[in-house]
């Protein structure tokens, strides 16, 4: 809300956090920095709720996903989630074709669901019911 009462007209979510890797056979750390920033897959689950809870809180302010996406699904649950966009970054240090797979991705995720535009998908997400979300099975409608 800050950064929108300042001029913001979007905003991206999510920068890569600090990090510390170890390997303990050897009372090393796994990088020669000691500390470096965590990125690729493991923030997807993170981007997703930040991209949940701001898109519920301002949701006209564009938001643009950036954190986990390597695959049509990943950029797809991006969206669901409520991002306007997505943002493809360390997926391409071992695949330089990442972001065109990950477009690809979305289009025959839209060719299944029978939805024209990834704008069609934003903010499709809608909370479990309450029996699901406690780990039983919900009721049949």
């Amino acid at each position: 809300r800050t950064a929108v009462r300042a001029g913001a007209t979007g905003v991206t979510l999510l920068a890569s956090p600090p990090a510390l890797g170890l390997e303990a056979t050897r009372d090393r750390p796994r990088i020669g920095i000691v500390t470096g920033w965590l990125s690729g897959p493991a923030l997807k689950p993170v981007t997703l709720r930040a991209v949940f809870d701001v898109s519920q809180a301002l949701p006209a302010v564009p938001v643009i996903a950036s954190g986990g996406v390597r695959t049509g699904e990943d950029a797809a649950e991006c969206l669901l989630a409520g991002a306007w966009a997505v943002q493809v970054g360390t997926a391409t240090l071992t695949d330089p074709a990442a972001a065109v797979t990950v477009a690809q991705g979305i289009v025959r995720r839209l060719k299944t669901a029978g939805l024209a535009s990834p704008a069609e998908l934003r903010g499709l997400l809608r909370p479990a019911e309450p029996a699901a979300a406690e780990g039983n099975p919900a009721p049949a409608p």
